[in-house]
């Protein structure tokens, strides 16, 4: 049934029909108000999720000995012996005196006519001994030098070439050196197995050898130029035979230590603002913020603030407190750098132990936060999704209005027509019968 706005009533049903569906789609209103609120809500819980992980990585930066206690190294001449160093070095002076540097064995051998040339040298079974393992090489007649060379180069460790020396008579040679520095990477022939043609024999040119130095006096051998576990956390690269004492001299980087510290303090704060932010309710104004009553965030922020007033030794109180690590009453954490320095001058390895231990501060929050706040079935996940599902259950409630609410205006717009399409016939009617009335009051006056 078409519309007809008012034609015979004169009634604007159009803005009636919107005023009925308008009071109407109140509920419809506050579920979606109620909506946008829990949207709002999922958005915060997300935001606290990206500053929660920023707290653990800031506490992943400082978790090990390596990461937290930085150690820094100056040497008193540079080129001679580079020194690397971690936490665990003792701070301290190191004289070091370089007497020998490690090398490989480097044998070559007589000289020979030529390197392409095949049957040049006897044939049968050659056997080298590197680093005590033997292996045999067999050579025929219709190899050359080179191929040989070959052979000598496919022995795991070995490295050999024809080298051109330009003598007058007898210029290539067969060149045997092993990968391998120290003593006891040694070369060693067995031509026995060869006959019939120029026997090879090898000359010593550099000779298999260990690294010789001494740190404080103390004479220190190594197969390698790379000395690694001599002293606890460093790491001694040598690069040439010292004529003057290097002295390294080794300190704790406390400028870097308290920057990690610094870092975390900061990624907490930032947490701790957000959340009194999201958390708080002006009473007056009748306004609270997107987190406010959320008890799982609430949760989170608890678990935190007790794991930081917490006591972490089996002896006696030591804390965040004993370090200058305080909590405020805004929640926030107020850093005394100087009180940190002098602990970390006084009690370094208790200050370390806080962030480094298996059962430290610094450990257990960050297991804390990895598995139960922040895994795939933590605290953020499932209230993430529990809102998201609020949500889900409101579009569902709204649907249902609108529905609801597209049929009534159907349906009025469907009874207001109706209505005008009777009031229409009837003045049709009515306009009939007072034309008929009217004829007849003419007809009976003219008789």
């Amino acid at each position: 049934m078409p519309s007809v706005d008012g034609i015979a009533s004169g009634l604007d049903t159009t803005s009636l029909i919107e005023a009925i569906v308008s009071v109407a789609a109140v509920p419809k209103a506050t579920l979606e108000s109620e909506k946008s609120e829990v949207e709002d809500q999922i958005d915060k819980v997300a935001d606290f999720k990206t500053l929660l992980t920023a707290v653990q990585t800031a506490l992943e930066d400082i978790d090990t000995a390596a990461e937290f206690g930085k150690s820094t190294v100056s040497l008193s001449e540079e080129g001679w012996v580079e020194v690397e160093v971690e936490a665990e070095t003792p701070p301290g002076s190191y004289e070091i005196e370089v007497s020998a540097l490690a090398r490989s064995e480097m044998e070559v051998s007589q000289g020979f006519s030529d390197d392409e040339t095949a049957g040049l040298v006897a044939v049968g079974d050659l056997v080298v001994t590197y680093a005590g393992d033997a292996s045999t090489i067999t050579i025929d007649s219709s190899m050359t030098l080179r191929d040989i060379a070959d052979e000598l180069q496919a022995i795991d460790g070995l490295t050999s070439y024809v080298m051109y020396d330009g003598s007058s008579t007898d210029p290539y040679r067969l060149v045997i050196f092993g990968a391998d520095t120290g003593v006891d990477n040694t070369l060693e022939w067995d031509t026995s197995g060869l006959s019939a043609g120029i026997m090879p024999t090898f000359t010593e040119q550099v000779s298999a050898q260990d690294a010789e130095l001494t740190v404080n006096g103390v004479t220190i051998y190594s197969e390698g130029n790379v000395i690694d576990g001599a002293i606890p956390g460093m790491e001694l690269t040598l690069n040439s035979v010292t004529t003057d004492t290097i002295t390294a001299t080794v300190s704790s980087d406390t400028d870097s230590i308290v920057a990690g510290v610094e870092a975390f303090v900061d990624a907490y704060n930032s947490l701790a603002s957000f959340y009194s932010l999201n958390t708080d309710f002006d009473a007056d104004e009748g306004i609270r913020g997107a987190l406010f009553g959320d008890s799982t965030i609430r949760g989170i922020m608890d678990g935190l603030s007790n794991k930081i007033s917490d006591n972490w030794s089996d002896d006696d109180y030591y804390g965040l407190g004993n370090i200058g690590i305080n909590t405020k009453q805004t929640g926030k954490l107020e850093f005394d750098s100087d009180l940190f320095e002098e602990q970390l001058l006084a009690n370094g390895e208790e200050v370390l132990d806080l962030f480094t231990g298996d059962t430290s501060f610094g450990l257990t929050t960050i297991e804390l936060i990895d598995e139960t706040y922040l895994s795939d079935d933590g605290f953020i996940e499932t209230r993430t999704e529990t809102l998201e599902e609020t949500v889900e259950d409101l579009e569902d409630s709204i649907e249902t209005i609108e529905d609801r609410l597209e049929s009534m205006e159907a349906r009025l717009r469907k009874q207001f027509t109706y209505m005008e399409t009777v009031l229409g016939q009837l003045q049709t009617t009515q306009g009939f019968l007072s034309a008929l009335l009217s004829s007849s009051t003419s007809s009976s006056s003219s008789s």
